[in-house]
């Protein structure tokens, strides 16, 4: 089978430091689903590392465009490629407009809504005319209440149990947050409640497409910094992926303290499957990923993460690792991704 891969372009997935999401989903199944045997090609930011066997069709990123004009790295992408699309047997959209399946919508696509539905339709988004896929199934209920649209759970993580793994050694007394360093992901509300509560905690994570540069990406990161006394709290910065292993290997537990509802989070299922209890909110699509009072706690306030954090020890993450290795198996998820495309492929869609 032609898979094409729409890649979201603002990032490119490189096998350094550099932070992405998406980004690194896409790279992910493009070379799970050619080591199915699959012709796949993958439309992405121009630096991206591609897997042995995977073309790449290059784009260029935010870095090179106006967004005060109202300028988008897909839209260039797409006016781009648009005479190659006709040649793939299905075509799947990680990316932010599904512009293939809204301008093109005789191919045969499978459309991912990788955030919200309520800050997608805030943010103008359109919705894909058919073939909307969510993350979870929290999120189908929200593509159906924002977007009046059906849509179908298709499982979108993969996590490899064979890397993401827990040491035999016991964990450390730091706690872990992480991620991208901005308001909507809560790692100043983590450093402010380790701070009060005198506990260790280790900060890590990426900027987005901002900067690359050494300074600070914005006010809110240098907050996070300025309380980073190099012992009590550390902020690490961009890691590596397997700097990044390390940490939730040997981390006490995970603290995610968003309030911005996500569809569901990587972070966490990678944390689990590496041996770290989960401390996050009860938010979204987020609880279906832990089993509360087993591998983690669900929280809906600051008193509750403070109870939480007293009982953390008393979690035991590998009592669900069976199920959730399973849940989030590269070959797994990409076997039951590709037995939907080739019903896509020959003509399946949902409204």
């Amino acid at each position: 089978m032609r898979i094409l891969i729409f890649s979201p372009i603002e990032l490119p997935y490189t096998l350094g430091a550099r932070y992405t999401g998406l980004e690194r989903l896409a790279v992910q199944f493009a070379e799970q689903w050619h080591l199915l045997g699959n012709d796949v090609t993958l439309l992405a930011h121009k630096d991206t590392t591609v897997p042995e066997g995977v073309r790449l069709l290059p784009c260029d990123g935010y870095e090179t465009i106006d967004r005060t004009k109202g300028e988008h790295a897909e839209v260039k992408a797409f006016m781009r490629y648009q005479p190659e699309f006709y040649s793939f047997d299905v075509i799947w959209d990680i990316g932010h407009l599904h512009l293939i399946a809204r301008m093109m919508s005789h191919l045969p696509t499978v459309n991912v809504l990788p955030t919200a539905p309520e800050y997608a339709v805030r943010a103008g988004n359109i919705k894909a005319p058919y073939n909307l896929v969510s993350f979870s199934r929290w999120g189908i209920d929200e593509i159906r209440k924002y977007f009046h649209q059906e849509s179908r759970y298709q499982e979108t993580i993969m996590v490899d149990p064979e890397i993401y793994k827990p040491l035999l050694s016991t964990r450390s007394n730091r706690f872990l947050t992480l991620g991208r360093m901005s308001e909507e992901k809560g790692n100043l509300n983590a450093v402010m409640l380790c701070r009060n509560l005198g506990l260790s905690l280790d900060i890590a994570g990426g900027r987005g497409s901002e900067t690359t540069a050494s300074t600070p990406q914005r006010e809110y990161e240098q907050r996070i910094i300025d309380l980073c006394d190099g012992s009590q709290i550390k902020f690490y910065g961009e890691v590596s992926d397997e700097q990044k292993i390390e940490l939730m290997q040997t981390c006490r537990g995970l603290i995610y303290m968003t309030n911005h509802v996500e569809i569901t989070s990587h972070k966490i299922q990678e944390a689990l499957l590496a041996g770290a209890p989960a401390i996050v909110p009860n938010l979204g699509g987020i609880p279906e990923i832990i089993t509360h009072g087993v591998d983690g706690y669900l929280c809906s306030n600051e008193r509750e993460y403070v109870e939480a954090i007293k009982h953390i020890d008393e979690l035991d993450p590998s009592k669900t690792r069976k199920r959730l290795t399973k849940k989030y198996h590269p070959k797994l998820v990409a076997e039951e991704y590709f037995n939907l495309f080739e019903q896509v492929k020959g003509g399946l869609r949902w409204k």
